[in-house]
């Protein structure tokens, strides 16, 4: 844990995956940030959803796109973005920074953003899985205590992405 903690002096943002047979050092692991805390004997399928998610969400935080608003081009960060909406060509990215408006269509954003993280959860909805705090009947509801619309086609399989997510997180 000491180790850890003299990492984060040097580098805030890297990822630590703790393997240790030590429950009551988990509390720690929270205290230094750490991704991921691994009971030993750890599976193979554990380790590999671990390091595999992890390199997920790294590449995620380097990834962003440019979107035109008026005569402006900015660059989101995708991991800044909580959710996408469209009525008809009119664009709203939703981010943690602000809201900014486009032109475009759903399809093209989710082309562009293409990552496993973001989730089209209704016709006018891309939502970005890690911004969701619950899910209810038909309604995600965000960490910012936004409600942002489930189709009924789409409720159980983004229930279910939701909990996996929340399951990969823990483990």
């Amino acid at each position: 844990m000491e180790t850890a903690r003299e990492i984060r002096k040097v580098d805030d943002k890297v990822e630590i995956i703790f393997i240790t047979s030590f429950v009551e050092y988990a509390l720690e692991g929270y205290e230094v940030k750490a991704y991921r805390y691994l009971l030993k004997p750890v599976k193979y399928d554990d380790l590999k959803t671990s390091l595999i998610n992890c390199l997920n969400d790294i590449n995620l935080l380097k990834k962003s796109i440019v979107i035109k608003e008026g005569d402006a081009r900015v660059k989101l960060s995708l991991k800044d973005i909580m959710y996408i909406e469209v009525q008809r060509n009119d664009i709203t990215v939703h981010t943690l920074n602000g809201i900014y408006e486009t032109k475009g269509t759903m399809s093209n954003f989710e082309s562009e953003i293409n990552s496993d993280t973001f989730i089209r959860c209704h016709k006018s909805y891309l939502v970005n899985l890690e911004y969701i705090k619950s899910v209810k009947r038909y309604t995600a509801i965000l960490e910012n205590d936004e409600e942002v619309p489930l189709s009924r086609n789409k409720y159980k399989e983004i229930k279910d992405k939701f909990f996996d997510l929340i399951e990969d997180k823990l483990c």
